[in-house]
């Protein structure tokens, strides 16, 4: 039952990196890799379904003061799928219709835009490799399928598309690898998870998004069980640069910053709560998050602020 509910912790956390220091007590040993002999049998089925929101603000304009961003939101609806093939091995699939808005200044102007859509789709493979004693580690790996469109129009210009941000998918088949690993003791958990997802060539408009890379280390602790679990996250995510050049978008400076790599980053303070509902293995989830600290790295020198996220949830098990 341990196991399970480890699991069942760790469905859906190739999503953003979400899979949750050192403390007085000594850890135990590292187990030696599992086998299907001794490792308890996850659910076989689990679906998930969550919503999340995230508030953006503008804090910083482009180097020279050319251009900015004001308000901004995104917001997700996440459905999670998750079969055990064996007892060890599970085929994860993940897709997710997203709304972005995002408002756009320059000196003497600026327009808003609103992109709704679904946005390209995981497929992997998990498995896990130490069990025991409190830990988990589990690898991953799989494909991003390019089902969100490319092809997202700039209502302003005929002819033209919005920049590369604003749309919906990748366009390209893109390898994904990832490893979570976890460590339970009394009342915490630790955890650490990274994902690289690789892209390797041209989509129908003669582009490829750079390589991506994410990082994500946490702290919980279960102060009154799984109804109320504070905890303390920390999250990095580094993207290469594009190569090639959609003709219907250009280059030019306002998005030159494309072309060079960038990296976010943030410290954030968050609550959680898991509420089984007695039936199906069914619970529900609610997450709340306010960032203590965060920045972006980038040729432009911009900055969004994520002000507050949100999510909730429901999951079933079978």
């Amino acid at each position: 039952m341990k196991f399970r509910a480890m699991i069942l912790i760790l469905i859906s956390s190739t999503a953003f990196a979400a899979a949750e220091n050192v403390t007085q007590q000594k850890p135990g040993p590292i187990p030696a890799p599992v086998s299907t002999a001794t490792l308890p049998s996850a659910p076989r089925l689990s679906l998930s379904l969550k919503s999340y929101f995230y508030e953006m603000q503008g804090k910083r304009w482009a180097l020279n003061n050319m251009y900015g961003f004001e308000d901004g939101s995104f917001a997700m609806q996440l459905l999670t799928a998750t079969y055990a093939l064996t007892p060890t091995l599970s085929v994860v699939a993940m897709g997710s219709y997203n709304r972005t808005y995002l408002e756009t200044v320059f000196k003497g102007g600026g327009f808003n835009d609103t992109i709704n859509g679904l946005s390209d789709t995981k497929l992997l493979l998990r498995q896990p490799v130490l069990y025991g004693a409190g830990h988990l580690a589990l690898v991953e790996g799989g494909l991003s399928l390019p089902t969100g469109s490319i092809d997202v129009p700039n209502p302003r210009k005929l002819g033209t598309r919005l920049g590369y941000n604003l749309q919906l998918g990748s366009g390209t088949l893109d390898p994904m690898v990832a490893a979570t690993y976890t460590y339970s003791h009394t009342a915490f958990t630790h955890g650490a998870r990274a994902q690289a997802t690789f892209r390797l060539a041209d989509n129908k408009h003669n582009y490829h998004f750079g390589h991506e890379y994410v990082g994500t280390a946490w702290t919980d602790y279960r102060l009154l069980g799984s109804y109320l679990v504070p905890s303390l996250k920390f999250n990095v995510k580094s993207k290469r640069a594009i190569d090639g050049v959609d003709p219907a978008i250009g280059r030019a400076a306002p998005i030159e910053f494309y072309y060079h790599p960038q990296t976010n980053w943030d410290l954030t303070l968050l609550t959680k709560s898991t509420i089984p509902l007695g039936l199906a293995g069914a619970s529900v989830a609610i997450e709340a998050g306010l960032p203590l600290l965060q920045d972006t790295i980038n040729d432009a020198r911009y900055h969004i602020d994520t002000e507050f996220y949100g999510s909730a949830g429901i999951q079933v098990a079978m």
